[in-house]
């Protein structure tokens, strides 16, 4: 498991935001040679600041949200 928090205090008439996710890893060995990767991943922009527009074009707004993700692979 890993857990990200970051955040942007106000500076430069913008406003402060704040950003966390978590994301989980399992791995099986099935045989030997031959394993099971699994990925499940949720992050929430709370502000909107980091995913989407305001990072590419900080004049557009981008809403708050959250963002899933799921990865299966053999290894």
């Amino acid at each position: 498991m890993q857990h990200d928090y970051g955040w942007i205090a106000k500076a430069a008439g913008a406003e402060s935001a704040e950003w966390y996710g978590v994301v989980g890893y399992l791995n099986c060995d099935l045989f030997d040679d031959l394993g099971l990767g699994l990925r499940l991943e949720w992050f929430r922009d709370d502000d909107g600041a980091r995913v989407g527009v305001p990072a590419r074009k900080p004049a557009l707004t981008s809403e708050p949200a959250n963002y899933y993700a799921a990865t299966v692979g053999a290894n």
